[in-house]
């Protein structure tokens, strides 16, 4: 599926919502996002205490994020196209192996059953 739904989105925003003001410059609103440290930053903050770490604005790290969940997404898909196949092939199988089973025991009491009758 692509993109975020309603509900994500919503819980999403409420939660940036609350994380606005940087904590350590409470006059600053944040508007980065540090790689490094995985955390949200002020410009004050990405170019003091992360200016060496690898800092994006939040727009970049959040269609980042994004991109990484659709290919997680496409991964799960594909993941569970494989395992549709193989689940089909055992239980193929599993109706195989019943049909032989059922086969043999049916050639093993007949015989066994004839010969009581004989006897």
């Amino acid at each position: 599926s692509s993109g975020i739904n309603a509900e994500s989105q919503s819980v999403l925003f409420s939660f940036l919502s609350k994380i606005r003001v940087c904590k350590n410059h409470r006059t600053e609103i944040i508007k980065m996002y540090c790689k490094d440290c995985e955390e949200s930053c002020c410009t004050l903050c990405a170019v003091t205490t992360h200016k060496l770490h690898q800092t994006l604005t939040l727009t970049q790290a959040s269609e980042e994020i994004r991109t990484r969940l659709r290919s997680i997404d496409k991964e799960c898909s594909s993941s569970q196209a494989e395992l549709d196949i193989r689940l089909n092939h055992v239980s193929t199988q599993k109706g195989m192996l019943e049909g032989s089973t059922s086969n043999a025991k049916r050639m093993i009491t007949e015989p066994v059953e004839q010969c009581i009758a004989a006897i």
